[in-house]
């Protein structure tokens, strides 16, 4: 009984809804609530996404495995042109990189897409520093971030005016 009253009640409105469009009474849009007074919605900036490092748990540079420290002792003293024993490395840090790339992506260059423990090792002389990415074993990328540990000395003269 339930069901006969359901269904006649469907075939009611349907049969208003069919007369409403053919007599032409039904809106061509939709119509909302007039919501005056309201201010509209505010737009909402994108955010880009950048590539950030992972968290990383600190650990003594002598946890770090030999073969990674060599490895990023010797490519510091290279970049710096300094010796090898003039290269302290000052923080390390514990990480896992979301991907082959260790966080250093090249561009036209295919990673593996599985997660690479590894550190985030800072190296230091006495007037610069550079911060590597690393793998757990001997892969160590600088990533082109070299920053000096001092501000630039400045010029007493200032450069004269053209």
């Amino acid at each position: 009984m339930k069901t006969l009253g359901l269904i006649s009640m469907l075939t009611i409105l349907d049969g208003a809804v069919l007369a409403g469009a053919a007599d032409g009474t039904l809106p061509s849009r939709p119509v909302f609530p007039s919501a005056e007074g309201v201010a509209p919605p505010t737009r909402v900036t994108q955010v880009v996404a950048t590539a950030s490092l992972p968290q990383g748990t600190p650990v003594a540079t002598a946890e770090v495995p030999k073969t990674v420290r060599r490895a990023v002792i010797a490519d510091a003293a290279k970049r710096l042109n300094v010796a090898e024993s003039a290269i302290v490395l000052v923080r390390a840090e514990q990480v896992t990189w979301g991907d082959g790339s260790l966080g250093c992506p090249e561009p036209g260059l295919v990673y593996t897409q599985n997660l690479v423990p590894g550190y985030l090792i800072v190296a230091k002389t006495d007037d610069r520093e550079l911060t590597y990415h690393t793998d757990s074993r001997e892969q160590a990328k600088n990533c082109a971030w070299v920053r000096p540990t001092a501000p630039p000395a400045r010029s007493a003269n200032p450069p004269a005016d053209r």
